[in-house]
C-alpha cells in the first residue's frame, strides 16, 4: 500500500516535493513518481495530435454521395455522428465524419476538395 508524504520545501511546489512510500518505508524518487504519473497523459495527448495530423494531411476532390446523421447513447444523453460519403476522383469511396456545420453546408451531388491541412472537406467553386 503506498503512502503520500508531502515534504514542503521553501520555494518549491507540493506535488514535486511529495515522495511515493511504500509499506516497507522504502522512497520511491520524485523522477520516477512524476515519469509514471505524467507518462500516460503524455501518451494519451500524442495519439490525440497523431490522429488530427493524420486527417489534415490527405488531400482529395471529388463529390458527395451520401449524408446520414447517426445517433448513438454517450455517458452524458445522446450523441448525433454526422457522416458523409465522398466518391474521390480517384476512386477512393470515403465515409467520413464531419462537423455539424460542414454536414449542414453539403449536400448530395455536390463538388468537394480537401486540402492539405484542413480537417474536413469543403465545397469546391
Amino acid at each position: 500500500m503506498a503512502l503520500w508524504a508531502g515534504a514542503h520545501k521553501a520555494g518549491t511546489l507540493p506535488w514535486l516535493a511529495c515522495a511515493v512510500v511504500d509499506a516497507g518505508g522504502s522512497h520511491v524518487s520524485n523522477t520516477v513518481f512524476l515519469l509514471l504519473s505524467l507518462g500516460p497523459l503524455a501518451m494519451v495527448l500524442a495519439m490525440i495530435a497523431g490522429h488530427g495530423w493524420s486527417e489534415s494531411k490527405d488531400t482529395y476532390t471529388g463529390e458527395v454521395t451520401g449524408r446520414v446523421v447517426r445517433s448513438s447513447a454517450g455517458t452524458y444523453g445522446p450523441m448525433s455522428h454526422h457522416v458523409i460519403d465522398i466518391r474521390t476522383d480517384d476512386g477512393r469511396e470515403l465515409s467520413i465524419e464531419v462537423s455539424d456545420r460542414t454536414y449542414r453546408s453539403l449536400a448530395v451531388g455536390d463538388r468537394v476538395v480537401k486540402e492539405w491541412g484542413k480537417r474536413w472537406p469543403e465545397r469546391s467553386e
